[in-house]
Formats: C-alpha cells, sequence, structure tokens
C-alpha cells in the first residue's frame, strides 16, 4: 500500500510542509511532491515517516 512521509520544518511537531505519497514497490522510483513556501532562512527539514515500516531514501531535490 506504500508509505506516506510528512516533510516538516525544525523539528517532529514542526509545521507541515509537504505529505509525500510513496507507492510501493521493490525497484528505486522517482516521486514528485509539492511544497509549502519555505521562510528564506536556513531550516531544518525532518523526514517523518507516518504510513508504511520501511522506506529508503537515496537523494532529494528542490527546485
Amino acid at each position: 500500500s506504500g508509505a506516506v512521509i510528512e516533510l516538516r520544518e525544525n523539528s517532529l511537531q514542526g509545521p507541515i510542509l509537504s505529505k509525500i505519497k510513496v507507492p510501493s514497490g521493490d525497484t528505486w522510483q522517482a516521486v514528485e511532491a509539492g511544497v509549502k513556501n519555505i521562510k528564506s532562512e536556513i531550516i531544518d527539514l525532518v523526514f517523518v515517516l507516518k504510513k508504511g515500516s520501511q522506506l529508503e531514501i537515496d537523494w532529494v531535490q528542490f527546485e
């Protein structure tokens, strides 16, 4: 059934910047998701696995 990741600002309880749905599968796949406006300052990005039991992330890119 896949996984759901929350991208949060600065902490596990920080504001949610994006909810990313990752389809299940046994091979690497690219997943795209929108991100809410991020402040124009340096922040920590925290990835929280909300659904699913195992997930590997190879890279992340922002445009």
